[in-house]
């Protein structure tokens, strides 16, 4: 059963009066007791009835400075005549009865025991906050020529249910040695007999030299015990609460670290809000691959709270490299805007659109490297779902984007794979071929390649004859320039690679780095390590080379 639902059950227990709640500091005790008052009784102003007690009550003012004369001479026997003379219990009641016409409220009265020197500071601040509609009683708490305490004063007239009160006492680790911890816990036994329900709020751990009395007498005032392990515990019962809409799994564990847990119902007010204009909920039952996105915004809502670096966030668990520099700038002005005007009740139509172009480009990159990771296993062993996966991508990207795959993939990768898959011949497939046939023709490859690419089919046959016919753009042709400046320019074709692997693998680091500076190299290295596992241990030395350059693409 959950922490909140454990105090409410109490709270309507009619047999059990008293409750500790106990955990270390900063698991959030005080601020789910504040939440639960809250809910309790909301905090609103009922000004009409206000107006009407005030109305109602006119000759109690029209009569104070007599009732204060009369007091300085007869502060005995006539000060309790008076009392009973304007029946201030009786005002006091039907104040009540007015406020509480439409909602029968809980009085909750709160009490930092911090910093108490004796239990009279305590009953006073109950008694004054038992009645704390009742200005009469703040004016003569204030009055010192009686020369009585106040707890003693008010004992002399006020009388009051208590089944309606709850008193909560919290911090008793931090109250002062010289109130005794004896008392407290008489006190609580006494509200208890009054049928009032009392709240103890307190980290046992830190009693000190008072852990041994409040063990001993503990069983005899405390009627439950609820202990609270960890503040995520607690937060996590308020997510669930207060913001159901959002899935768990984009939370990130960064929202359960927060310290300040106001920062935690700001949080939630934003997550809720973006989650209604930005439809997290909806997008990620759509794809499931929006998750790690959405987990990086809610960690960029949580840094502008917290004061926290959004990229130092779970850095070692980043699903992802392109979010930050290349997804981040449109959410990152929504959240500036948001937060910085508290009046913005919704975003723009223009910047709902900027976020959905850059959600594409996430899931086009995502995608894509997730592809790129299967590629040798799908080159090695091909399989169904492997291929599935490829033909969904290429089905649901816009066209312009395939040529960037092909770049990113590698032209003669994706001829391997389109070999082994044997991919559907639709329009989408003949255009990455053509594409495949471009990049062939710039990197001067051999006829025998062009037919692999050609595959046999005239389309893609009489492409390639239409590109021999083109006039060679130089400004285009990247890849030539490179080789000029390359001592390896000699090699032009996959045969002269193969030819030079021997000797390059027995040269040094560096002679080995530069030879795959040439990014047509490269391309046939991605090849050739690709096709063959022994390929790797053949010339183990080339291979270290090409895959530490190939980390840091």
């Amino acid at each position: 059963m959950e922490y909140k639902e454990q105090i409410k059950n109490f709270l309507e227990d009619k047999e059990n009066y008293s409750l500790l709640i106990s955990g270390s500091w900063g698991v959030g005790k005080t601020y789910l007791w504040k939440e639960i008052e809250n809910e309790l009784n909301p905090k609103i102003t009922h000004k009409e009835n206000l107006w009407k007690k005030f109305k109602s009550n006119i000759n109690f003012f029209n009569h104070l400075m007599i009732l204060i004369s009369i007091i300085e001479q007869y502060v005995g026997i006539i000060l309790m005549g008076i009392i009973k003379y304007f029946n201030l219990c009786n005002y006091i009641e039907n104040l009540n009865k007015i406020e509480n016409s439409n909602k029968q409220e809980k009085n909750i009265i709160y009490v930092s025991l911090f910093g108490k020197e004796h239990y009279k500071e305590v009953l006073e601040e109950i008694t004054l906050k038992a009645y704390k509609h009742n200005r009469f009683l703040y004016f003569i708490r204030n009055i010192t020529f009686w020369k009585l305490s106040v707890g003693t004063f008010l004992q002399l007239f006020i009388t009051k249910n208590f089944e309606n009160i709850i008193v909560c006492l919290d911090d008793l680790e931090r109250k002062s040695d010289k109130l005794d911890m004896k008392d407290i816990l008489g006190l609580i036994n006494q509200l208890k007999e009054e049928k009032c329900k009392v709240i103890l709020i307190s980290n046992k751990d830190e009693l000190s030299n008072n852990k041994e009395i409040f063990d001993i007498y503990k069983e005899k005032c405390i009627d439950l015990n609820i202990h609270i392990r960890s503040k995520a515990e607690v937060i996590l019962q308020i997510l669930k609460e207060k913001i159901p809409e959002i899935p768990k799994e984009i939370i990130p564990d960064s929202m359960y670290r927060i310290k300040n847990l106001r920062n935690l119902n700001k949080t939630i007010k934003t997550l809720k809000f973006f989650n209604k204009e930005l439809r997290f909920a909806d997008r990620l039952k759509q794809n499931k691959e929006y998750k790690a996105f959405f987990i990086e915004i809610s960690n960029k809502i949580i840094s502008n709270y917290e004061n926290k670096d959004s990229h130092n966030l779970n850095k070692e668990k980043q699903e992802f490299i392109p979010l930050e520099s290349a997804f981040s700038k449109t959410i990152d002005n929504i959240i500036k805007d948001y937060i910085g005007n508290g009046l913005v009740y919704s975003i723009p139509n223009d910047k709902k659109e900027e976020f959905k172009k850059e959600l594409k480009e996430y899931k086009f990159y995502k995608d894509s490297f997730a592809l790129e990771g299967l590629l040798q296993n799908s080159i090695r062993y091909p399989n169904s779902i492997d291929k599935n996966k490829f033909e969904d991508f290429f089905n649901s990207v816009d066209e312009e984007r395939l040529r960037d795959f092909i770049n990113k993939l590698g032209y003669i990768n994706f001829i391997a794979l389109d070999r082994v898959f044997h991919f559907d011949k639709n329009e989408r497939n003949l255009k990455m071929k053509k594409y495949c046939l471009e990049l062939a023709k710039k990197l001067e490859c051999s006829e025998k390649f062009i037919n692999i690419i050609c595959d046999n089919d005239e389309v893609l046959k009489q492409y390639y004859k239409d590109l021999n016919k083109e006039t060679e753009i130089k400004s285009n042709n990247y890849f030539e320039t490179t080789r000029e400046t390359n001592k390896y320019k000699h090699i032009k074709k996959y045969n002269d690679f193969l030819a030079n692997l021997k000797k390059i693998n027995e040269s040094s680091e560096e002679k080995i780095r530069d030879f795959l500076d040439n990014k047509m190299i490269l391309s046939y290295c991605d090849i050739y390590f690709s096709f063959e596992e022994t390929n790797k241990n053949k010339y183990p030395q080339l291979y270290n080379v090409y895959k530490s350059i190939n980390s840091t693409i």
